[in-house]
């Protein structure tokens, strides 16, 4: 009936309807800024820069694409990986001055 070659494509056209099907929520939280604040939350406490993460938390703790960041890229769980932490660090410096800067505007 099917080529080896065509089963194999039909095969991984279902694996990424299944995975676009299965996880919508996820491909647009990707695309969010708070989505990527939750992720450098959770490098920042990978690294040890409780309090960037900590106040990134009390400012956004409570909406879902910041927790969705958050919680897809928590890396507690291993014991070594290797982040550019000091840039971690600069980049929420930055970032959170610019946002205390337009808080006293």
């Amino acid at each position: 009936m099917f080529s080896a070659a065509s089963r194999q494509v039909c095969l991984a056209l279902f694996l990424c309807a299944t995975a676009v099907a299965m996880a919508p929520g996820q491909l647009e939280a990707e695309e969010s800024g708070l989505y990527t604040l939750g992720k450098y939350a959770a490098y920042a406490r990978h690294c040890g820069h409780h309090s960037l993460a900590k106040e990134l938390q009390s400012r956004y703790g409570d909406l879902e694409d910041f927790k969705s960041g958050r919680r897809q890229h928590d890396l507690q769980k291993y014991d070594y990986v290797r982040l550019p932490c000091g840039r971690v660090e600069d980049a929420l410096v930055d970032f959170l001055e610019e946002v205390k800067a337009e808080d006293a505007k």
